[in-house]
């Protein structure tokens, strides 16, 4: 009996967790497909039956579909019928061979998405992976379309507030899935985009830019300009809003402080909160009541870089209170929707999850991370 998709992630070495985070798709060391659906009161569990060859890549949110990847491309299982199993069709062109680059995300409901070469043209004339392949998992016999293609080399896409989201050196394109035909192009006079990050609701895009300001735009108001913020030293590289979108947390890379910016207090003349510590940290997040925000991952690689929390409050400087002190090079840090866990993954000697109790009620959970 498993009971949170953290316990899952905890004894399967090759899974895929849903866009909500409560559902799993997971393969046992016997090459068994289960999909394991969580809610507040119980679990449950649906066996797909064996896969020889591949591993998990995505899973509904109601846990009706997943997506499998073998060395032919992607396969669709649906819940309702496990022993068919369908072919994603690839993206059309003169290019032999599969054209997307790394791993596909879903919005959790009905459309993936994933990056890639021009079927056209390949890797050898472009080098980078500029395209952007939306598929309709309604209807899984039709081929994907070429949503977006960028000029440069893009960053993996995303689903945010019903729209696909496709990022390069100095554009962001925003396509409405009911809208495909029309994209909204996302530039600013700031230079290069140097972080880049959606709202926990899917309403906003936060993005830092070369002229070390943040720029926050929203989704439903798109054709307005963003919301600007100033007060770092140099280009920021990781920026993150908390779940009711009170509070913004950046850092820049360069100063052992970090910002809090309060942006419920008006559009203009926000001064942020600075952050004080002993290390540029480089991976944050905020608790679900969105009242502390945590820090951790140090740029250093020799050095220990604790994890650290910090009240979100209304003043001008805060020092944060020590959590943690083992790990340090964090890839990721995320709190479970209840609060009592901090989700951690390290890379120092090699990969690992972190399990650590927000209360410290418990020592920390490590589990070696050989996958997906």
């Amino acid at each position: 009996m498993l009971t949170s998709p953290h316990d899952a992630i905890a004894r399967f070495r090759q899974y895929a967790l849903s866009e909500n985070g409560q559902c799993v798709v997971t393969l046992d060391a016997d090459r068994q497909v289960e999909v394991h659906q969580f809610d507040v009161q119980d679990e449950s569990s649906l066996a797909l039956g064996e896969f020889k060859d591949g591993s998990p890549t995505a899973v509904a949110n109601d846990g009706s579909w997943c997506i499998m990847s073998d060395s032919s491309g992607l396969l669709l299982l649906q819940s309702d019928n496990p022993a068919e199993r369908i072919r994603l069709k690839m993206p059309k062109g003169r290019f032999r061979g599969t054209p997307i680059d790394g791993r596909p995300v879903t919005d959790g409901n009905r459309w993936m998405a994933a990056r890639g070469f021009n079927p056209d043209i390949g890797t050898g004339l472009m080098g980078h992976p500029r395209d952007v392949f939306l598929w309709d998992l309604a209807d899984p016999e039709r081929e994907p379309v070429t949503v977006h293609r960028h000029t440069e080399k893009i960053k993996y896409p995303w689903f945010a507030d019903g729209r696909v989201i496709s990022a390069g050196p100095r554009e962001i394109l925003v396509t409405k899935l009911t809208e495909l035909d029309t994209h909204h192009s996302l530039r600013s006079d700031g230079g290069s985009i140097s972080a880049l990050r959606r709202s926990p609701d899917s309403r906003h895009l936060i993005a830092g830019y070369e002229d070390h300001a943040i720029r926050v735009w929203d989704l439903r108001q798109i054709e307005e300009d963003p919301r600007v913020l100033y007060g770092h030293g140099a280009p920021p590289k990781f920026v993150s809003m908390s779940q009711q979108g009170g509070w913004l947390v950046s850092t820049d890379g360069t100063e052992a402080e970090s910002r809090l910016w309060p942006l419920l207090t008006g559009m203009r003349g926000i001064e942020p909160i600075v952050v004080s510590g002993n290390e540029s940290w480089d991976v944050m997040a905020f608790s679900p009541d969105s009242q502390s925000v945590f820090f951790g991952g140090s740029t250093q690689p020799d050095r220990n870089a604790p994890i650290l929390s910090v009240r979100a409050e209304s003043s001008s400087r805060s020092d944060p209170k020590e959590i943690h002190d083992k790990y340090y090079d964090l890839l990721s840090l995320q709190v479970s929707p209840d609060g009592k866990w901090i989700l951690a993954v390290s890379h120092y000697l090699s990969p690992a999850l972190l399990f650590l109790t927000a209360d410290l009620a418990a020592d920390p959970i490590e589990i070696p991370l050989l996958g997906p």
